[in-house]
């Protein structure tokens, strides 16, 4: 991956190249990077894409125009809008680009005005791990989750009503799933992945979240010293400095809700692509065994 930052390239923005339509293409970042709020969606796309061109802001995205760019991502740090002529006149130059807005914590409790240019793709920043990498997909982005098949899954919830969607999702993969107020080592033991739901797992500090887990790692530890859980945690609109708490205190990866069910059910439906992968494998080997053996 190439980081673009300094070019100097002609202000015609109409750049195309043939033969390159499926190849990965440029992503456009425009606006902040480097806060707390953006660093991480933005450090993400700049290890995965195929290139990145960076500009301050969109006088500078017209001043040094991108090629071959197929995804264009605007940032808000405030409730100031972007001037939609300029949007429209930067649509207009990448047309083949899919436009993404990213909002700030400062833009709260906005509703985001309507805009062609960005359509229904306006996010804020504590959802960019749920919707960039399929969005960013033509320019390399992959997504944050790492692959890793749970046996088992916990999840801490308030009530059975607040645990059951989550339930469902990974009983359609196939996963036996537990349910618990309250995680403790005599009661729960042997999971691989715990679902943090923030009906009973409200926001706190990091050493809560530490002894919180820890709960859970106890117990596993006793039966497989190497095992650990995968942590989630689900949150409604949790700040950033919530979650960076959470990460620091054992979390590994927060969701915000409402949230979209790809991000959580990718695992899954790798773990159970994984099974069927293995039982294939295991029936050949018997198939293979038995011809040997013959």
């Amino acid at each position: 991956m190439s980081t673009d930052t300094n070019s100097n390239s002609p202000t015609n923005l109409s750049i195309h190249y043939a033969g390159e339509t499926d190849a990965p293409g440029t992503l456009l970042w425009i606006g902040e990077r480097s806060s707390e709020e953006f660093r991480d969606a933005f450090e993400h796309c700049q290890a995965s894409a195929s290139q990145v061109a960076v500009r301050q802001n969109l006088d500078d995205a017209f001043l040094r125009p991108a090629a071959t760019v197929k995804a264009i991502v605007v940032t808000r740090l405030t409730t100031k809008q972007h001037c939609e002529g300029q949007l429209r006149r930067l649509a207009d130059s990448y047309p083949d680009a899919t436009f993404i807005q990213i909002l700030g914590s400062l833009c709260a409790g906005e509703r985001p005005s309507s805009s062609k240019v960005f359509g229904e793709r306006t996010i804020y920043a504590h959802q960019c791990n749920q919707y960039l990498p399929t969005w960013l997909s033509e320019c390399g982005v992959k997504s944050i989750v790492e692959s890793r098949a749970p046996s088992s899954i916990l999840i801490v919830a308030h009530q059975h009503s607040n645990a059951e969607p989550l339930m469902d999702l990974a009983s359609s993969a196939g996963i036996p799933t537990l349910w618990c107020k309250r995680p403790s080592g005599n009661l729960v033991r042997n999971v691989s992945a715990v679902w943090w739901d923030d009906s009973a797992a409200r926001p706190t500090t990091t050493r809560n979240w530490q002894h919180r887990i820890n709960e859970i790692e106890a117990s596993n530890r006793q039966i497989e010293p190497s095992l650990r859980c995968r942590h989630v945690w689900l949150a409604c609109w949790p700040r950033h400095q919530q979650i960076r708490t959470a990460i620091d205190g054992g979390i590994d990866l927060v969701i915000s809700k409402p949230h979209e069910i790809s991000l959580l059910s990718e695992t899954i439906m790798e773990s159970a692509h994984q099974d069927d992968c293995r039982q294939s494998n295991d029936a050949r080997s018997q198939r293979d065994h038995g011809s040997r053996a013959a």
